[in-house]
Protein backbone atom coordinates (compact mmCIF):
# COMPACT_ATOMS: atom_id res chain seq x y z
CA UNK A 1 0.00 0.00 0.00
CA UNK A 2 1.56 3.65 -0.63
CA UNK A 3 1.50 5.83 2.39
CA UNK A 4 1.96 9.38 3.03
CA UNK A 5 2.46 10.88 6.14
CA UNK A 6 1.84 14.51 7.72
CA UNK A 7 2.31 16.33 11.02
CA UNK A 8 4.10 19.90 11.51
CA UNK A 9 6.62 18.25 13.81
CA UNK A 10 9.80 16.49 11.89
CA UNK A 11 10.30 13.93 14.75
CA UNK A 12 7.24 12.40 15.07
CA UNK A 13 7.45 12.05 11.54
CA UNK A 14 10.89 10.27 11.94
CA UNK A 15 9.10 7.91 14.65
CA UNK A 16 6.31 6.98 12.62
CA UNK A 17 8.17 6.10 9.32
CA UNK A 18 10.40 3.55 11.69
CA UNK A 19 6.95 2.23 13.10
CA UNK A 20 5.83 1.75 9.69
CA UNK A 21 9.25 0.55 8.12
CA UNK A 22 8.69 -2.93 9.24
CA UNK A 23 5.69 -3.69 7.56
CA UNK A 24 6.66 -4.88 4.34
CA UNK A 25 3.84 -4.32 2.46
CA UNK A 26 4.02 -0.38 3.51
CA UNK A 27 5.51 1.72 0.84
CA UNK A 28 6.28 5.65 1.93
CA UNK A 29 5.95 7.50 -0.79
CA UNK A 30 5.75 11.17 1.02
CA UNK A 31 6.55 12.84 4.36
CA UNK A 32 5.31 16.38 5.18
CA UNK A 33 5.47 18.67 7.73
CA UNK A 34 3.56 21.76 4.93
CA UNK A 35 0.43 20.94 3.95
CA UNK A 36 0.16 23.13 1.10
CA UNK A 37 3.14 21.02 -0.39
CA UNK A 38 1.07 17.80 0.38
CA UNK A 39 -1.78 19.03 -1.56
CA UNK A 40 0.25 19.92 -4.72
CA UNK A 41 2.03 16.80 -5.08
CA UNK A 42 -1.25 14.25 -3.91
CA UNK A 43 -2.11 13.68 -7.71
CA UNK A 44 1.42 12.85 -8.02
CA UNK A 45 2.12 10.40 -5.27
CA UNK A 46 -1.28 8.51 -5.50
CA UNK A 47 -1.46 6.88 -2.12
CA UNK A 48 -3.67 4.26 -0.95
CA UNK A 49 -3.26 5.83 2.45
CA UNK A 50 -2.72 9.15 4.27
CA UNK A 51 -1.47 9.51 8.32
CA UNK A 52 -2.70 12.99 9.03
CA UNK A 53 -1.84 14.52 12.37
CA UNK A 54 -4.90 16.22 13.66
CA UNK A 55 -3.51 19.47 14.65
CA UNK A 56 -0.92 20.61 12.62
CA UNK A 57 -0.03 24.59 14.09
CA UNK A 58 -2.89 26.57 11.81
CA UNK A 59 -3.52 23.77 9.97
CA UNK A 60 -6.66 21.26 10.94
CA UNK A 61 -5.72 17.54 10.03
CA UNK A 62 -9.07 16.68 9.98
CA UNK A 63 -9.80 19.65 6.97
CA UNK A 64 -6.50 18.71 4.86
CA UNK A 65 -8.31 14.67 5.11
CA UNK A 66 -11.77 16.05 3.72
CA UNK A 67 -10.13 18.23 0.94
CA UNK A 68 -8.35 14.67 0.47
CA UNK A 69 -10.87 12.75 0.02
CA UNK A 70 -13.05 15.46 -2.00
CA UNK A 71 -10.01 14.51 -4.51
CA UNK A 72 -9.63 10.59 -4.16
CA UNK A 73 -12.99 9.53 -2.33
CA UNK A 74 -11.39 5.99 -1.96
CA UNK A 75 -8.35 7.07 0.10
CA UNK A 76 -8.10 6.03 3.48
CA UNK A 77 -7.19 7.82 6.43
CA UNK A 78 -5.68 7.21 9.54
CA UNK A 79 -5.72 10.47 12.02
CA UNK A 80 -2.87 10.95 14.55
CA UNK A 81 -3.94 12.78 17.29
CA UNK A 82 -1.61 13.74 21.04
CA UNK A 83 -5.27 14.77 22.46
CA UNK A 84 -7.17 11.52 23.37
CA UNK A 85 -10.50 14.07 23.62
CA UNK A 86 -10.68 14.02 20.15
CA UNK A 87 -10.58 10.64 19.37
CA UNK A 88 -13.06 9.51 22.25
CA UNK A 89 -15.83 12.18 21.36
CA UNK A 90 -15.11 11.62 17.35
CA UNK A 91 -14.57 7.58 17.21
CA UNK A 92 -15.88 4.53 19.17
CA UNK A 93 -12.64 2.59 20.61
CA UNK A 94 -12.35 0.38 17.89
CA UNK A 95 -11.91 2.36 14.83
CA UNK A 96 -8.97 1.92 12.76
CA UNK A 97 -8.66 5.34 11.65
CA UNK A 98 -7.31 7.23 14.51
CA UNK A 99 -3.96 6.59 16.67
CA UNK A 100 -2.77 8.18 20.29
CA UNK A 101 0.56 9.63 20.27
CA UNK A 102 2.74 8.14 20.78
CA UNK A 103 2.11 5.02 18.32
CA UNK A 104 2.32 1.61 20.05
CA UNK A 105 3.73 -0.60 17.47
CA UNK A 106 0.78 -3.00 17.96
CA UNK A 107 -1.92 -0.50 17.69
CA UNK A 108 -0.10 0.43 14.20
CA UNK A 109 -0.25 -3.52 13.67
CA UNK A 110 -4.24 -3.46 14.17
CA UNK A 111 -4.33 -0.33 11.70
CA UNK A 112 -2.17 -1.85 9.06
CA UNK A 113 -3.98 -5.41 9.44
CA UNK A 114 -7.33 -3.57 8.51
CA UNK A 115 -6.58 -1.22 6.36
CA UNK A 116 -4.89 -4.17 4.33
CA UNK A 117 -8.22 -5.63 4.21
CA UNK A 118 -10.15 -2.47 3.40
CA UNK A 119 -8.05 -2.12 0.07
CA UNK A 120 -8.12 -5.64 -0.32
CA UNK A 121 -12.13 -5.46 -0.59
CA UNK A 122 -11.77 -2.08 -2.58
CA UNK A 123 -9.68 -4.20 -5.04
CA UNK A 124 -12.11 -7.09 -5.28
CA UNK A 125 -15.30 -4.38 -6.09
CA UNK A 126 -13.15 -2.94 -8.73
CA UNK A 127 -12.38 -6.56 -10.14
CA UNK A 128 -16.32 -7.59 -10.13
CA UNK A 129 -16.54 -4.87 -12.30
CA UNK A 130 -20.17 -1.75 -12.12
CA UNK A 131 -22.55 -4.53 -13.58
CA UNK A 132 -25.73 -3.06 -12.82
CA UNK A 133 -24.25 -0.34 -10.82
CA UNK A 134 -26.52 2.42 -12.08
CA UNK A 135 -29.94 1.02 -10.81
CA UNK A 136 -28.59 0.43 -7.41
CA UNK A 137 -29.85 2.71 -4.96
CA UNK A 138 -30.03 2.96 -1.05
CA UNK A 139 -33.51 3.37 0.37
CA UNK A 140 -34.12 5.74 3.60
CA UNK A 141 -36.59 5.07 6.17
CA UNK A 142 -37.80 7.50 8.65
CA UNK A 143 -41.08 6.46 9.67
CA UNK A 144 -40.60 5.09 13.08
CA UNK A 145 -37.10 5.85 13.37
CA UNK A 146 -34.69 6.64 10.53
CA UNK A 147 -33.09 4.06 8.91
CA UNK A 148 -31.19 3.59 5.78
CA UNK A 149 -30.64 0.14 3.54
CA UNK A 150 -28.38 -1.16 0.94
CA UNK A 151 -29.03 -2.34 -2.29
CA UNK A 152 -29.21 -5.75 -0.93
CA UNK A 153 -31.34 -4.75 1.90
CA UNK A 154 -29.13 -5.12 4.60
CA UNK A 155 -29.23 -1.72 7.13
CA UNK A 156 -26.23 0.60 7.04
CA UNK A 157 -24.70 0.21 10.26
CA UNK A 158 -23.26 3.86 12.19
CA UNK A 159 -20.31 4.50 13.88
CA UNK A 160 -22.01 6.85 16.03
CA UNK A 161 -25.17 7.93 16.56
CA UNK A 162 -24.13 11.85 15.11
CA UNK A 163 -23.05 9.73 11.58
CA UNK A 164 -26.79 8.48 11.90
CA UNK A 165 -27.97 12.24 12.47
CA UNK A 166 -25.97 13.46 9.98
CA UNK A 167 -27.14 11.19 7.53
CA UNK A 168 -30.79 12.03 8.61
CA UNK A 169 -29.66 15.87 8.41
CA UNK A 170 -28.23 15.95 4.57
CA UNK A 171 -30.96 13.51 3.08
CA UNK A 172 -34.25 15.51 4.68
CA UNK A 173 -32.49 18.91 2.84
CA UNK A 174 -32.89 17.08 0.09
CA UNK A 175 -29.35 17.04 -0.99
CA UNK A 176 -28.92 20.71 -1.53
CA UNK A 177 -25.81 21.62 -0.59
CA UNK A 178 -25.61 22.72 3.70
CA UNK A 179 -23.38 25.08 5.07
CA UNK A 180 -20.82 23.49 7.71
CA UNK A 181 -21.48 26.18 10.30
CA UNK A 182 -25.27 25.71 9.84
CA UNK A 183 -24.56 21.54 10.36
CA UNK A 184 -21.81 22.49 13.28
CA UNK A 185 -25.01 24.89 15.03
CA UNK A 186 -27.63 21.75 14.07
CA UNK A 187 -25.80 18.54 15.44
CA UNK A 188 -23.56 20.02 18.05
CA UNK A 189 -25.36 23.30 19.80
CA UNK A 190 -23.58 22.43 23.01
CA UNK A 191 -20.29 22.72 21.78
CA UNK A 192 -17.50 25.32 21.25
CA UNK A 193 -17.44 26.18 17.53
CA UNK A 194 -13.79 24.48 17.42
CA UNK A 195 -14.71 21.71 18.83
CA UNK A 196 -17.94 20.97 17.16
CA UNK A 197 -16.17 21.95 13.87
CA UNK A 198 -13.51 18.90 14.95
CA UNK A 199 -16.48 16.83 15.43
CA UNK A 200 -18.37 17.49 12.67
CA UNK A 201 -14.82 16.72 9.84
CA UNK A 202 -14.27 13.50 12.12
CA UNK A 203 -18.48 12.66 11.48
CA UNK A 204 -18.22 13.21 8.13
CA UNK A 205 -15.61 10.93 7.43
CA UNK A 206 -17.09 8.02 9.63
CA UNK A 207 -20.54 8.54 7.17
CA UNK A 208 -18.16 8.38 4.30
CA UNK A 209 -17.16 5.31 5.26
CA UNK A 210 -20.33 3.88 6.04
CA UNK A 211 -21.58 5.00 1.97
CA UNK A 212 -18.28 3.84 0.85
CA UNK A 213 -18.95 -0.01 2.25
CA UNK A 214 -22.79 -0.11 0.69
CA UNK A 215 -20.95 1.07 -2.61
CA UNK A 216 -20.95 4.44 -2.54
CA UNK A 217 -17.81 5.88 -1.28
CA UNK A 218 -18.76 9.54 -3.10
CA UNK A 219 -21.71 9.46 -1.09
CA UNK A 220 -20.79 12.47 0.34
CA UNK A 221 -19.48 15.85 -1.60
CA UNK A 222 -17.95 18.98 -0.08
CA UNK A 223 -17.08 22.04 -1.84
CA UNK A 224 -17.55 25.82 -0.60
CA UNK A 225 -17.58 25.12 3.10
CA UNK A 226 -20.70 23.06 2.67
CA UNK A 227 -21.69 19.18 2.14
CA UNK A 228 -24.19 17.34 0.50
CA UNK A 229 -25.72 13.87 -0.46
CA UNK A 230 -24.55 12.72 -4.22
CA UNK A 231 -26.33 9.29 -3.95
CA UNK A 232 -29.54 7.84 -5.68
CA UNK A 233 -32.19 7.21 -2.95
CA UNK A 234 -35.66 6.09 -2.55
CA UNK A 235 -37.56 6.71 0.58
CA UNK A 236 -41.27 5.97 2.07
CA UNK A 237 -41.50 9.51 2.66
CA UNK A 238 -41.20 9.79 -1.33
CA UNK A 239 -43.56 7.07 -1.70
CA UNK A 240 -46.45 8.25 1.28
CA UNK A 241 -46.19 11.31 -0.12
CA UNK A 242 -47.22 10.88 -3.59
CA UNK A 243 -50.14 8.79 -2.04
CA UNK A 244 -51.23 11.48 0.29
CA UNK A 245 -51.50 13.86 -2.52
CA UNK A 246 -54.31 12.39 -4.22
CA UNK A 247 -57.95 13.70 -3.87
CA UNK A 248 -59.34 10.04 -3.09
CA UNK A 249 -56.95 6.83 -1.68
CA UNK A 250 -58.04 3.56 -3.41
CA UNK A 251 -57.82 -0.05 -1.06
CA UNK A 252 -54.73 -0.63 -2.38
CA UNK A 253 -53.35 2.99 -1.55
CA UNK A 254 -54.17 2.51 1.93
CA UNK A 255 -52.88 -0.95 2.18
CA UNK A 256 -49.58 0.86 1.09
CA UNK A 257 -49.47 2.95 3.58
CA UNK A 258 -50.49 0.72 6.55
CA UNK A 259 -47.68 -0.74 5.11
CA UNK A 260 -44.60 2.31 5.14
CA UNK A 261 -46.25 3.49 7.91
CA UNK A 262 -43.86 2.13 11.18
CA UNK A 263 -44.22 5.66 13.31
CA UNK A 264 -43.75 9.11 13.81
CA UNK A 265 -41.89 10.50 10.48
CA UNK A 266 -38.04 10.70 12.01
CA UNK A 267 -39.39 9.97 15.40
CA UNK A 268 -35.96 10.50 17.40
CA UNK A 269 -37.12 13.67 17.07
CA UNK A 270 -33.76 15.77 15.98
CA UNK A 271 -34.02 19.26 16.86
CA UNK A 272 -33.10 20.70 13.81
CA UNK A 273 -36.69 18.92 12.35
CA UNK A 274 -39.06 22.01 13.93
CA UNK A 275 -42.50 21.50 12.55
CA UNK A 276 -41.45 19.59 9.81
CA UNK A 277 -41.96 16.31 12.02
CA UNK A 278 -45.50 16.84 12.77
CA UNK A 279 -46.46 18.15 8.88
CA UNK A 280 -45.46 14.85 7.72
CA UNK A 281 -47.63 13.16 9.92
CA UNK A 282 -50.70 15.33 9.48
CA UNK A 283 -50.80 14.46 5.87
CA UNK A 284 -50.98 10.85 6.47
CA UNK A 285 -53.48 11.14 9.31
CA UNK A 286 -55.77 13.85 6.96
CA UNK A 287 -55.38 11.25 3.96
CA UNK A 288 -56.11 8.33 6.21
CA UNK A 289 -59.63 10.59 7.46
CA UNK A 290 -60.76 11.52 4.55
CA UNK A 291 -60.76 8.02 3.21
CA UNK A 292 -62.67 7.43 5.81
CA UNK A 293 -65.23 10.06 5.50
CA UNK A 294 -65.71 8.87 1.59
CA UNK A 295 -66.61 5.85 2.04
CA UNK A 296 -63.73 3.87 3.58
CA UNK A 297 -63.13 0.20 2.91
CA UNK A 298 -65.47 -3.15 2.45
CA UNK A 299 -62.80 -4.73 4.25
CA UNK A 300 -63.02 -5.05 7.89
CA UNK A 301 -59.53 -5.84 8.17
CA UNK A 302 -58.26 -2.72 6.21
CA UNK A 303 -61.37 -0.95 8.33
CA UNK A 304 -59.92 -1.80 11.49
CA UNK A 305 -56.22 -1.26 11.11
CA UNK A 306 -57.13 2.24 9.69
CA UNK A 307 -59.33 3.16 12.63
CA UNK A 308 -56.48 1.75 15.28
CA UNK A 309 -53.91 4.31 13.20
CA UNK A 310 -55.59 7.33 13.13
CA UNK A 311 -55.93 6.67 16.71
CA UNK A 312 -52.55 6.07 17.78
CA UNK A 313 -51.11 9.29 15.44
CA UNK A 314 -53.62 11.26 17.45
CA UNK A 315 -55.21 9.85 20.66
CA UNK A 316 -56.52 12.62 22.95
CA UNK A 317 -58.51 14.52 19.62
CA UNK A 318 -62.02 15.57 19.32
CA UNK A 319 -61.68 14.75 15.62
CA UNK A 320 -60.13 11.26 15.58
CA UNK A 321 -62.97 10.20 18.12
CA UNK A 322 -65.66 11.38 16.30
CA UNK A 323 -64.17 9.64 12.94
CA UNK A 324 -63.41 6.30 14.90
CA UNK A 325 -67.60 7.10 17.02
CA UNK A 326 -69.06 7.40 13.08
CA UNK A 327 -67.75 4.50 11.61
CA UNK A 328 -68.15 2.08 13.97
CA UNK A 329 -72.07 3.82 14.26
CA UNK A 330 -72.35 3.57 10.43
CA UNK A 331 -71.20 -0.25 10.76
CA UNK A 332 -73.67 -0.86 13.71
CA UNK A 333 -70.76 -2.71 15.68
CA UNK A 334 -72.24 -0.84 19.22
CA UNK A 335 -70.50 -3.33 21.30
CA UNK A 336 -67.06 -2.07 19.61
CA UNK A 337 -67.90 1.53 19.87
CA UNK A 338 -69.18 1.40 23.40
CA UNK A 339 -65.73 -0.62 24.12
CA UNK A 340 -63.97 2.45 22.16
CA UNK A 341 -65.91 5.39 24.16
CA UNK A 342 -65.22 4.45 27.31
CA UNK A 343 -61.29 3.41 26.97
CA UNK A 344 -61.49 7.14 25.17
CA UNK A 345 -62.87 9.00 28.01
CA UNK A 346 -61.17 6.77 30.68
CA UNK A 347 -57.61 8.07 28.94
CA UNK A 348 -58.52 11.60 28.10
CA UNK A 349 -59.75 11.90 32.01
CA UNK A 350 -56.76 10.00 33.17
CA UNK A 351 -54.09 12.02 30.60
CA UNK A 352 -55.28 15.34 30.38
CA UNK A 353 -57.98 15.49 33.04
CA UNK A 354 -61.25 16.34 30.82
CA UNK A 355 -64.12 14.33 29.47
CA UNK A 356 -64.93 14.10 25.81
CA UNK A 357 -67.00 17.32 24.24
CA UNK A 358 -70.32 17.71 24.07
CA UNK A 359 -69.95 16.90 20.83
CA UNK A 360 -68.55 13.62 20.92
CA UNK A 361 -70.96 12.50 23.63
CA UNK A 362 -73.80 13.71 21.20
CA UNK A 363 -72.62 11.35 18.67
CA UNK A 364 -71.99 8.33 20.57
CA UNK A 365 -75.10 8.86 22.04
CA UNK A 366 -77.17 9.20 18.16
CA UNK A 367 -75.46 6.06 17.56
CA UNK A 368 -76.27 4.09 20.39
CA UNK A 369 -80.18 4.21 20.93
CA UNK A 370 -80.40 4.21 16.90
CA UNK A 371 -82.17 1.23 15.68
Amino acid sequence: MRVILADDERLALDVLERLLGVHGDVDIVGLYTDPALLLEEFEEKKPDVAFLDIEMGSTSGLELGNELLSRCNRLEIVFVTAYAHYAIEAFDLNAIDYLLKPVRPKRLAETIARLQQSIQMFSDSVAEGDAGKADERLYVRSFGGFEVLSPSGQPLEWRTQKTRELMAYLWFFGGQPMDKVQIVEALFPDKAHEQGRTLLHTTVYQLRRSLSSAGFPNGVQYRNDRYWLDIPLESDVDALASIAEKPQLTEDDVRKVLELYRGEFLQEGYPWLGHEQFRYNLDIYRALAGYLEQGGSANPEILESVLRLLYEMDPFSDATASIVIRTLGEQGRRRALEFFYRHYADSLKKEIGVDPSKECVTLYEKYMVSD
